[in-house]
């Protein structure tokens, strides 16, 4: 009775309890902080980026990444954090800031941004090696169907990386990053599948 004298009539409670478990939901289920919609100046400041990019006037691109991505736009955020990888328009070669930008853009939920993150953590650059926060940007890339990502994660449990070493989880992984057409899982796939068929032979044949 509390809980309807707070919330309004018992309609209108049940109404408005449906509304406050889903927004709770969408935020406890989210693997990442929801992206804020970049401000017009934010918008402005990448589309520049993009046509110098296009025009090969990477120094006036990498300004204008660096401004966007400074206000929070997680696109120009992951391609600042590419310049610095590469060392282009003008930025100095650094792998720190280069997975810095790639973990601000990878919070807001960009998947490409996820991916570097997982191979700067799984090689140790600007970071030192950590299996688990690889696995887990892996992970978070493969939700949203990206076959790389369902491959790598194969390739962390067959090799025992950031998880308890495991061929079924690594037969599971790279059977799903198969299917979603990735032919480096279909060729690891082959080779795990041909070593157990070995296997099971020699045991039943000593």
């Amino acid at each position: 009775m509390r809980l309807f004298r707070l919330l309004g009539k018992p309609t209108a409670a049940l109404a408005r309890f449906v509304v406050v478990a889903a927004l709770l939901g969408s935020f406890i289920g989210s693997d990442t902080a929801l992206a804020a919609e970049p401000s017009a100046a934010a918008k402005a400041a990448f589309e520049q980026g993009e046509k110098f990019a296009k025009e090969k006037s990477l120094k006036k691109a990498a300004a204008s990444y660096t401004k966007a991505a400074k206000q929070g736009h997680s696109e120009a955020q992951y391609k600042l954090g590419q310049y610095y990888r590469s060392g282009r328009g003008g930025l100095k070669k650094d792998a720190t800031k280069a997975l810095g930008w790639f973990e601000k853009s990878a919070a807001q939920g960009f998947v490409r941004a996820m991916l570097q993150c997982g191979g700067h953590y799984y090689r140790g650059a600007g970071a030192a090696k950590d299996y688990k926060k690889s696995l887990g940007y892996y992970k978070k890339a493969a939700k949203k169907g990206e076959k790389y990502a369902a491959y790598m994660i194969g390739v962390h449990y067959q090799r025992g990386r950031g998880a308890k070493k495991s061929t079924k989880q690594a037969i599971k992984w790279y059977t799903d990053a198969s299917g979603l057409g990735s032919t480096r899982a279909q060729n690891a796939l082959g080779s795990l599948t041909t070593a157990a068929r070995v296997l099971r032979k020699t045991i039943s044949n000593p």
